[in-house]
């Protein structure tokens, strides 16, 4: 589905087109759930990764939680039931999330790969950084993928 919204695509698929896209996209969502449940439970509950630039994963994970949730689930609603179902503000929340996810995954992916280069560059000046240094980074991710201005249409 390459469509802007759902409402144009599902009414446009034949019966085995919209089957194969109905089981692709709950592959996906299934994946995103269990591999960013297990990676949040990892870090949070066992602490199997004891390091503040575990900060960033556990970012990155919400942001595809949420990227699932908004994303995924509103198109597979919307192949099974082969029309839109959403409200306009549930397809604008859409939108708006699928694009402030999106963004905030690549740069995520940023800082995370940023991270790394200077763990292998400085390996002993990185353990004075903080976790209240890691926050502050994640969350000027956050902010700054939230107040990037983008048109919706």
């Amino acid at each position: 589905m390459t469509g802007e919204t759902n409402s144009t695509t599902a009414d446009c698929l034949g019966e085995g087109e919209r089957v194969c896209w109905i089981v692709y996209h709950v592959i996906i969502a299934l994946l995103s759930l269990i591999g960013d449940s297990v990676i949040l439970i990892g870090t949070t509950r066992y602490k199997a990764i004891n390091l503040h630039r575990v900060l960033t994963i556990r970012h990155l994970a919400v942001s595809n939680l949420l990227l699932a949730v908004f994303r995924v689930t509103p198109q597979i609603v919307s192949l099974v039931a082969q029309r839109n179902v959403l409200s306009t503000f549930l397809c604008l929340l859409n939108l708006n999330m699928t694009f402030i996810c999106t963004s905030t995954t690549a740069v995520f992916t940023c800082v995370l790969t940023t991270f790394k280069l200077l763990i292998v560059r400085r390996p002993l000046r990185t353990e004075i950084w903080s976790r209240k240094r890691a926050h502050v980074i994640c969350g000027l991710v956050w902010l700054g993928c939230v107040l990037q201005p983008h048109q919706v249409t």
